[in-house]
Parts: structure tokens; C-alpha cells; sequence
């Protein structure tokens, strides 16, 4: 009988991200905050639990695909400031696609999968957070001016927390998105990828 085998890469990069998600839209979107009130409390809770996961899921790959429409395409530009041999994950980073053949020798294919877990899957858990809390932080803008909860303080704070976060989750995406695409070159050219 088969293993039913967790992959924690991808319950960090997509469920994580997934929760942050819908917990923005639960500040925008009521429907979602019922089904979130359901799951702690009531006779329905493990509907309301279902109903959540499959939410969160949902949320996590929405977030995959934005990511993958905005920061992956991003990557794709140099940053000039900071683009340099010390730095080369700043320059435009060309992407490549994995020539599956070339994965057949003698070690590839285990080598490519440790290059997934180890990069792979940390700038799309990266990525995926940074647009997550996009979405979080925008639903309680959204809340916050309905209802007019929240004071001066706790906005500042908020904004200062959301621009630790961008400048810390999009370097650190980058970054593992260009080991991962030169780890990906490298089994299928046996060379670095080019930068622009």
C-alpha cells in the first residue's frame, strides 16, 4: 500500500501564504468571516473547518498565480543599482525551463528534486507571503476605513511592518529564484544561466 506523503515545501508555499490571504478577504468579504466564525464556534464546526481549508488552498494558489504574473515576471529586469557580480541575483535573470532528458543521467533527477526543495519552493513560499500580505493588509485598510477602529499609531505601524516585509520577502525570493533557475541551467547546459 502506498505512503501518503506530506511535502512540507509546498504546505509552506502555498498554504501559509493561503491563510494570510484569506484572512484579508475575510475583512472584506462576509461571507468568508462567517465561514471563519463557523469553524470555532456551533454545531457545523467541521464544515466550517472543510469549508476553510478549501478556502485557504484556494487563496494559496490565486496568490501563486499573482505571484507568478508579477514578482516572477520582475525578476526578469535588472535592478541597476545593485546589479553586479557580488549581487547577480539583482541583474535580469533569464528563465529557464528544465529539459526533462537531461534530468535522465546519473544523479540529475535527484539533484534537480534538492534544487526544487532547497529553491524552488522557498521563492514561491517568498513570493506567494509577500503578494499574501498584500492582500491581508489591503482588506484591513479596506475594514479599518468602514469602521474606523484602528489609531493613527497602529496605522503607522502597520505601514512600517508592511515595508519591513516587502524589502525583506522580494530580495529573499529573488534570490532563491536565481539559484533555482541557475541550479536548472546547469543540468540542462552544464553552464550559468546569461543575464541581461
Amino acid at each position: 500500500m502506498p505512503e501518503l506523503a506530506v511535502d512540507f515545501g509546498l504546505f509552506i508555499a502555498y498554504l501559509i501564504p493561503g491563510f494570510l490571504a484569506f484572512l484579508g478577504i475575510c475583512f472584506v468579504f462576509p461571507p468568508a468571516e462567517k465561514i471563519l466564525a463557523s469553524a470555532t464556534k456551533g454545531q457545523d464546526r467541521l464544515g466550517g473547518v472543510f469549508a476553510i481549508i478549501c478556502f485557504i488552498v484556494l487563496s494559496g494558489m490565486t496568490a501563486s498565480i499573482w505571484r507568478a504574473g508579477t514578482i516572477d515576471r520582475s525578476f526578469e529586469y535588472a535592478i541597476p543599482l545593485f546589479c553586479s557580480v557580488s549581487a547577480p541575483q539583482a541583474c535580469a535573470i533569464k528563465k529557464v525551463e528544465p529539459v526533462y532528458a537531461a534530468l535522465l543521467q546519473k544523479g540529475s533527477i535527484d539533484a534537480y528534486l534538492l534544487a526544487e526543495k532547497n529553491d524552488k519552493r522557498p521563492y514561491q513560499f517568498y513570493g506567494n507571503t509577500l503578494i499574501a500580505v498584500l492582500i491581508l493588509f489591503s482588506g484591513w485598510i479596506v475594514r479599518n476605513r468602514r469602521h474606523g477602529n484602528a489609531s493613527k499609531s497602529t496605522k503607522i505601524v502597520a505601514v512600517i511592518g508592511l515595508i519591513v516585509l516587502v524589502f525583506t520577502l522580494y530580495p529573499a525570493a529573488r534570490l532563491s529564484h536565481y539559484r533555482f533557475v541557475s541550479s536548472v541551467a546547469q543540468f540542462n547546459f552544464g553552464a550559468m544561466p546569461s543575464n541581461h
